[in-house]
């Protein structure tokens, strides 16, 4: 990135996106403003406060002068309108219609540069491919982005790549932003609104920036934008019950909502941790390491058993029956009967996610196997299963789990 003076000394081409008089007005109502500068073959823009230059951001890269043609490449189409290839690094939207009026589409450039520096100053923009209305002809008001490339979606050794874009959703989720067409509800879906490349996962369809509650969303939809996060994470790696069927988890969620007016599941970790262990969501990992970190000492665990409809068994499992690790006993405190059998198959499918060689995996079910783990799972519950001699329901569900990882990883190149 150039020095601030090198951008502003580039040619300011703020009248192509910004009205002058709409800009002031901003500035006068929020004391900062904007400004877009071509310099070295960049767009970048450039936030003042009152009167000075605070900082900038790269908004795509410029081919001003080179001899590029009219653009003939299609990119992709929606129901509000068509994305081409402007020049090698740059797109355009033609929205149905003929665009957006200039003073509209001053008043979301605005917005879309406030949001541009929220992403980076957070770090995260890389996940969000935002741009600018081009104002310069009344006629013709296009969309202007930068070009990206798409690659392949491995579903199983994306999942790293996946869950980084998740953490950075959840982020401005957090602080009150979400994509207006991107699993909006839990029964939405629109995950053609994700774009994957070589190094990230991207959402795209935003030229009209991040939604927020500006008072005009009813209290539903400020709730759904906040969980935004758990509904796409969940649409891409839905959980599996112990016979690896699909959990039907956006109803779970919606009854939660239920019962739970005008709340987010997001302000109540206890509850999503809770849903985990009972194998009724999906979470990244290192949202789960860090709610097991978080309650570590709080009894969560406690809570989790005493909300957790058990079957009645003639035999019900305790960790503390098998365990006779301290480390273990904790990991597993207060978690008995098929809870317990439930979070030892959760915990074991998300061990697996990371191998990829077939030796490995090998190593892993045999170690696997012999553990106080398996010993709870293979530990009868009922009286025909103990007479018999059969196999439990989770041991069956440990070779499901095991030979799914197999043919992972005898196909790498399984799609979403």
């Amino acid at each position: 990135m150039p020095e601030l003076h090198e951008i502003i000394d580039g040619d300011d081409i703020t009248a192509h996106y910004l009205d002058e008089d709409i800009t002031r007005d901003y500035q006068e109502r929020m004391n900062e403003t904007f400004k877009i500068f071509r310099y070295n073959h960049e767009v970048y823009a450039v936030r003042y406060d009152e009167t000075d230059p605070i900082d900038s951001i790269s908004m795509w890269r410029s081919h001003k002068g080179e001899n590029i043609s009219t653009p003939k490449d299609k990119i992709g189409q929606g129901e509000e309108g068509t994305v081409y290839g402007k020049t090698p690094d740059k797109a355009m939207k033609v929205s149905k219609g003929g665009g957006r009026k200039q003073r509209h589409a001053t008043e979301t450039n605005l917005e879309i540069l406030r949001q541009q520096f929220v992403l980076n100053e957070k770090d995260i923009e890389q996940h969000f491919v935002l741009g600018l209305w081009n104002i310069k002809s009344p006629e013709n008001v296009y969309f202007y982005m930068p070009k990206v490339e798409s690659a392949n979606f491995n579903r199983n050794n994306d999942k790293p790549k996946v869950e980084k874009f998740i953490l950075a959703l959840k982020e401005m989720n957090d602080l009150g932003y979400w994509h207006r067409d991107l699993a909006n509800n839990p029964f939405h879906y629109s995950l053609q609104n994700l774009f994957v490349t070589t190094e990230d996962i991207k959402t795209i369809d935003m030229d009209a920036g991040f939604a927020y509650n500006d008072g005009d969303y009813d209290s539903r939809r400020v709730v759904f934008g906040r969980d935004q996060w758990i509904y796409v994470y969940n649409r891409i790696y839905p959980p599996h019950d112990d016979f690896d069927e699909i959990v039907h988890w956006e109803h779970l969620v919606d009854r939660w909502y239920d019962e739970h007016e005008g709340q987010c599941l997001s302000d109540h970790p206890e509850e999503l941790l809770k849903m985990y262990e009972n194998g009724e969501l999906s979470l990244p990992k290192k949202i789960v390491n860090d709610l097991h970190k978080d309650f570590a000492s709080q009894g969560v665990h406690e809570y989790l058993s005493g909300k957790v409809k058990e079957r009645k068994h003639a035999r019900e499992v305790s960790a503390y029956h098998f365990f006779t690790s301290p480390k273990h006993q904790e990991a597993y405190e207060g978690l008995k009967g098929d809870a317990l059998k439930r979070t030892i198959l959760n915990e074991l499918k998300v061990s697996l996610s990371d191998i990829t060689m077939k030796d490995a995996l090998k190593k892993k079910k045999a170690a696997f196997l012999k553990s106080p783990e398996m010993e709870i799972l293979d530990r009868p519950q009922g009286k025909p299963t103990k007479v018999l001699g059969l196999k439990t329901d989770s041991h069956k569900a440990v070779d499901k789990i095991f030979k799914e990882a197999e043919k992972r990883i005898d196909n790498p190149g399984l799609k979403m």
